[in-house]
């Protein structure tokens, strides 16, 4: 996939908002009171270039809890602070093509957890990690981690090494294969992104040495995957024909 230029990504960045900031379909997370009282009228995109720019329309200052976004960079520390063949080892990279919490999965894995980006998995590396940086200096913004990702481990804005390099192809197929759960298949075929969701609405996704996208607005689908986002970064992702296949 070639490099998109800044007109480009911010004309597609902007008909995203627009065509889909009206769409009303989903609820939120009702399970976790803090994310039920979260406004759902919430939406907000962005997207980080190799060069540190970032475009953001709508509400992208407003903080919202990533939640199952975070299992990116956990297993990313566990990745970087072992090895990728110790994770995949001791916790996996199975999809499991069930839902995030779902307890079958571990049974039919032979009480393995599959993998680092569902809850037994991300329960299991962060066991593994300790802890590094502060926490003013870590992520910004999950369309800054989705870039560094795409550039392999180096974040654009602070042009800081932040994890290896081999370790991004190896965290891209991660969320490639379970970042939607049980819709992953569906989303993967569809839109050719990987990409990583949380029940707070958040969805970053990573172009390899392209960029990093997200998108955030909390009514979310039966999966847990926000109903708002997905349609924004799909039409991106199909604008700026970013599928990776």
């Amino acid at each position: 996939i070639q490099k998109r230029d800044t007109a480009t990504v911010r004309e597609a960045v902007q008909q995203a908002y627009e065509r889909c900031k009206n769409e009303t379909g989903g609820k939120n997370a009702d399970y976790i009171p803090y994310l039920a009282n979260v406004p759902s009228t919430l939406f907000g995109i962005a997207a980080c270039l190799p060069d540190g720019e970032v475009i953001a329309v709508g509400d992208t200052d407003y903080k919202f809890g990533i939640e199952s976004v975070s299992k990116v960079p956990t297993a990313i520390l566990a990745m970087n602070q072992y090895s990728a063949q110790e994770v995949l080892t001791k916790i996996g990279a199975d999809a499991t093509g069930l839902p995030f919490n779902s307890i079958m999965a571990i049974l039919l894995e032979n009480d393995h957890p599959s993998t680092p980006l569902v809850n037994a998995g991300a329960i299991s590396a962060c066991s593994m990690v300790q802890p590094v940086g502060d926490s003013d200096g870590k992520w910004k913004a999950i369309a800054t981690m989705a870039a560094t990702i795409a550039n392999g481990g180096k974040n654009p804005v602070t042009k800081q090494q932040v994890f290896k390099p081999e370790l991004s192809p190896k965290i891209a197929s991660m969320m490639a294969t379970v970042g939607f759960y049980e819709h992953t298949g569906d989303w993967l075929f569809t839109t050719g992104l990987p990409a990583k969701t949380g029940v707070g609405g958040g969805i970053m996704g990573v172009v390899p040495g392209v960029m990093g996208v997200a998108a955030f607005a909390p009514p979310l689908d039966e999966a847990g995957n926000s109903v708002k986002a997905q349609k924004a970064l799909a039409y991106i992702a199909g604008h700026l024909n970013l599928n990776i296949f």
